[in-house]
């Protein structure tokens, strides 16, 4: 006998016979039909509706539809990618891939700036990162990094390049800038001076507009100039202190005994921390004056050159004059007067003459 199984059900055989005790062989038996889920690499499939994890093996009429892992897309078109369990235990429609996202080009150029991909060429992958940039003279107003987010499209952050600008820096102590504008453009330099009698105490020679509101280096110092306490041999200055300052004044008094040899006594410290005169020099007091030197009783060829505390033997007409008490030796005073070191007492030679 011939039977048939209802739709959605089968049976390995057609045709059934009734055997001797009365059983039928082979026995008509009609099971659900499935079918077997194929496989997807880089991806899974789902049942629709439902959207439940499609099982190994699925019942007839069951639809499912095929979902790509993150960072794949599916190759077929989109109105092929349901399949529905048939009544024969295979499945209606086409089976599909799930092949990688990639951007095959960079996004649009924009203004002023280029796309930053690290050296990689195109295709480039799933969630690959590329860096706006702003060509020299430039900045981003936001950060924008965009990402490879589907096949050919990349995620939407748009950047936007604006001409760098810097406003007027800040003015600092005792010195200025050579510029008075409120704002200056990319590359612009501005040298800072000191105000006469400082100096630049941290060597800021110039700053560079490199970012917005942002110049190169730190900002300047401004020292006042300062002088060392010059040195001077037998002598010292009236005003001991270690260091001068721009303008001060010191003045030079010699040791007794001791004279400027040229020059001024006076000194001051100049704008660029030297002394305006050069370094002076103590020299020893010569003696020139005789007056407190008897002159009848010093020979003219006797009158000694010496220097202040010097002493020496001096010589007197011997032929007219006699030591009676004393020295003969004459000293150098401060005043530049020889002044005797014992006051001698002269006698006069008397002489007989014979008279024919």
């Amino acid at each position: 006998m011939s039977f048939s199984c209802n739709e959605g059900f089968s049976s390995p055989h057609s045709t059934t016979t009734c055997q001797a005790a009365r059983k039928w062989s082979p026995p008509p038996v009609c099971t659900a039909v499935t079918c077997t889920v194929p496989s997807l690499t880089n991806g899974r499939y789902k049942t629709y509706p439902g959207n439940r994890e499609a099982k190994k093996h699925e019942p007839y009429e069951t639809a499912i539809r095929p979902i790509c892992n993150k960072g794949y897309i599916m190759s077929s078109d989109p109105s092929f990618e349901q399949l529905m369990c048939e009544s024969d235990g295979q499945w209606s429609g086409t089976e599909v891939n799930c092949d990688p996202i990639t951007c095959e080009r960079l996004p649009n150029t924009f203004a002023q700036g280029y796309y930053d991909s690290r050296d990689t060429q195109p295709p480039f992958p799933y969630n690959h990162e590329i860096t706006a940039v702003c060509h020299s003279g430039y900045h981003l107003t936001q950060p924008a990094t965009r990402r490879c987010i589907e096949h050919n499209t990349w995620s939407e952050e748009y950047p936007e390049c604006q001409r760098i600008t810097c406003r007027f820096p800040a003015q600092f102590n005792n010195g200025q800038y050579n510029g008075s504008r409120q704002t200056y453009a990319f590359g612009t330099v501005l040298v800072p001076t000191c105000h006469t009698g400082y100096y630049m105490s941290n060597n800021v020679e110039q700053r560079v507009c490199e970012r917005p509101d942002s110049w190169s280096g730190s900002e300047p110092k401004c020292e006042i100039v300062k002088c060392n306490t010059p040195k001077v041999v037998n002598g010292h200055f009236i005003w001991r202190k270690t260091h001068f300052r721009y303008r001060d004044t010191i003045s030079l008094q010699c040791d007794d005994g001791y004279e400027i040899k040229s020059g001024t006594a006076t000194r001051t410290c100049q704008a660029n921390g030297t002394w305006d005169q050069p370094p002076i020099e103590c020299v020893k007091i010569f003696c020139n004056d005789t007056s407190d030197i008897r002159q009848t009783a010093i020979t003219l060829t006797a009158y000694p050159t010496l220097a202040f505390g010097q002493t020496r033997n001096v010589t007197f007409n011997s032929t007219l004059f006699y030591l009676q008490q004393g020295s003969v030796e004459v000293t150098c005073l401060e005043t530049r007067k020889l002044k005797w070191v014992k006051q001698p007492v002269l006698g006069m030679m008397l002489y007989c003459y014979y008279v024919s």
